[in-house]
């Protein structure tokens, strides 16, 4: 397989070509290069066939066993941690999308931001200007319990030809006209995606420069003495790499400052790369599952704590300008938010203290990776305000979900990741049970049966509002309907349950249903 880079540069200098192309002509043959047709032709993707939307060739049955009495601890409303594009995109839009999210049960509790430090700093003046980026933090702060400030390239890495010392003393200036003015930063990531970037960072050198992140942190922390002091972590590689990782927590263990710091690990959540190939977690969301206990397992062996945080601040089924249709992206609108919710899953279900941040709210440049409607089909701009794709929906979806876990039980497996999910939740206010079917290129549908047992007292032998809640192709999919493309409630009733809730739910590829029950309000 060829490089992944070489090969997304070149699809995504010709996918904007083949989309303007496709409008035009109002069809589905992309005017494209016999070379990149040979490896469409490869990857088992024929341009030359109109794409229609996404229909199950065979349905299985199934059955989701819900036990209200088996608690599994706090739900982690991971719909809560987000990322915003850099500060120069989509500027006059970004008022109107803070206030949207805010409004719609979106407020976060970390949101990720960008911040190129030494762009901010005059080396002549040895002062800091951070005027041009205050619009830009003083959103996220609206929009968030807490910043994370992702210090992407930031001059200690490069520009700064000067000692340690004084990288330290510049970066604490900034970080201090930063905290200063935005109290709600807490996080600084050191770096971005190192691996990737490849600006003379090595796994042998990073803590070099990490070093430099934690002492600015710790000075500012001892100057301003916050009410939230800042936390530091790193190092932010684009895949979980132990090529990375070992070496970056040896040097933490050998380093024999006792002020030396690291809140939180982070990495991003895209694929993984064994030797020189990459398997994209589009075809298999899975693969994440194990990578916590491995990094716990790291993290004994060196007598540091297996409770430090980890954050997934980047994650995705489609990296760069990756696809499944490369016309259009109706289906893959659908297989995005099916596959988000199958990537949270996976990281929910088998670890602790690990936050998946989604990404992004609007991208600058890929649509697929939209929360709101930005492009059409074709990827031409369309910037709406107030409307989300599946994808945002499908994070509405989660904000409906209750505080608790509780266990739920699908009759089918999972193979390679796809397949029927479910999570369940309750709290004092009911139950919401989240339901998708994760099938990326397949076309497998399921007859499910919901059995819900062991029904709380609030809803037992009650009159209960059960509300259905569906993402697919016609419902909460603005490529259906763009003035009706919010989380579309398609079905709400009243019924009078006893210990157990029963209904027969069918799932076509990709789409995503939300039940509700909660009981019949009283005046």
């Amino acid at each position: 397989m060829r490089n992944l880079k070489i090969v997304i540069l070149l699809l995504s200098i010709l996918t904007i070509s083949s989309y303007t192309k496709a409008q035009e002509k109002k069809q589905n043959v992309p005017a494209i290069s016999e070379e990149v047709k040979q490896y469409l032709k490869q990857q088992g993707i024929d341009v030359s066939k109109p794409v229609g939307p996404m229909i199950s060739t065979s349905v299985a049955e199934a059955e989701i066993n819900v036990d209200c009495a088996e608690s599994l601890g706090d739900f982690l409303h991971v719909e809560r941690y987000n990322n915003f594009e850099s500060s120069m995109e989509f500027v006059d839009q970004r008022d109107a999308d803070v206030e949207f999210f805010n409004e719609s049960g979106l407020h976060g509790k970390v949101y990720r931001v960008w911040f190129i430090g030494n762009s901010y700093y005059d080396e002549s003046t040895d002062k800091v200007d951070i005027s041009a980026m205050s619009d830009y933090l003083s959103d996220a702060s609206k929009i968030s319990d807490y910043v994370l400030v992702n210090c992407s390239h930031l001059g200690v890495v490069r520009g700064w030809d000067v000692n340690d010392d004084e990288k330290v003393e510049r970066l604490a200036k900034i970080l201090k006209e930063l905290k200063s003015n935005f109290p709600k930063i807490k996080y600084i990531e050191a770096t971005n995606e190192p691996d990737y970037a490849n600006e003379g960072v090595t796994p042998d050198n990073y803590y070099n420069f990490y070093k430099i992140y934690y002492q600015a942190v710790n000075k500012v922390n001892a100057e301003l003495n916050p009410e939230i002091p800042l936390l530091v972590g790193g190092p932010s590689v684009s895949q979980f790499s132990m090529v990375w990782l070992r070496p970056f927590l040896d040097a933490y263990v050998a380093d024999a400052s006792p002020d030396k710091r690291l809140d939180f690990i982070s990495y991003h959540g895209y694929y993984k790369k064994p030797e020189n190939e990459y398997i994209l977690f589009k075809d298999n969301p899975s693969l994440v599952k194990d990578q916590r206990t491995q990094l716990n397992s790291e993290l004994a062996s060196r007598g540091i704590s297996t409770d430090i945080p980890v954050f997934i601040t980047e994650m995705g089924i489609y990296p760069g300008p990756a696809f499944d249709d490369f016309v259009t992206m109706k289906n893959d609108h659908l297989r995005q938010a099916a596959g988000m919710a199958s990537l949270f899953y996976w990281y929910l279900t088998t670890a602790n203290n690990t936050y998946p941040f989604n990404w992004v709210m609007r991208h600058r440049k890929e649509g697929r990776k939209d929360q709101l409607v930005t492009r059409d089909e074709y990827a031409q701009p369309l910037v709406q305000t107030n409307k989300f794709t599946p994808y945002g929906n499908m994070m509405i979806m989660l904000s409906k979900m209750k505080d608790f876990k509780i266990s739920s039980v699908v009759s089918t497996e999972k193979k390679e990741g796809k397949g029927l999910y479910s999570l369940a939740t309750k709290d004092e206010s009911g139950i919401s049970i989240m339901l998708w079917n994760f099938q990326s290129r397949n076309t497998e549908g399921y007859d499910a049966t919901l059995k819900v047992d062991n029904l709380p007292a609030g809803l037992n032998g009650k009159n209960v509002t059960v509300k259905l809640y569906k993402i697919d192709a016609e419902h909460s999919n603005y490529h259906a309907d763009l003035e009706n493309c919010n989380l579309q409630l398609v079905e709400e009733k009243t019924v009078k349950t006893d210990a157990v809730f029963q209904s027969a739910l069918h799932f076509e590829p990709n789409t995503l249903q939300l039940i509700v029950l909660e009981p019949v309000e009283t005046n």
